[in-house]
């Protein structure tokens, strides 16, 4: 890990088109974090392109990053979204807040 990751993760703007490639790097960068930390990853997703993205597999992706914070003795994550339902819209400041927290973890085991 190393200050490169952090750039890797970009923020995302209202009405910005969501590409697989997006989530695939957020969970990419979450895959790195663990691995550095010898964290094992309960999911391995992989989003592609034209696929629907499910609440399932954006919820797999927060349990993740849970779990690597529980790993790393971080405070527990209370996403201010909750979960994902089926049906749920996708926002950029759902996406953000993903994206914050994986910055703040990279910036606290570099």
């Amino acid at each position: 890990m190393n200050k490169k990751d952090i750039e890797l993760l970009k923020k995302f703007k209202s009405g910005t088109i969501l590409h697989a490639s997006d989530l695939n790097n957020i969970y990419g960068v979450l895959s790195k974090i663990a691995k550095q930390t010898t964290i094992n990853l309960k999911s391995k997703p992989q989003w592609t392109s034209g696929a629907t993205v499910t609440a399932d597999s954006l919820n797999n992706l927060l349990n993740d990053i849970e779990q690597v914070f529980d790993g790393l003795g971080f405070e527990k994550i209370k996403w201010s979204f909750g979960q994902f339902k089926d049906g749920t819209v996708l926002k950029a400041e759902h996406l953000n807040e993903i994206v914050d927290k994986l910055q703040y973890c990279i910036k606290k085991i570099i």
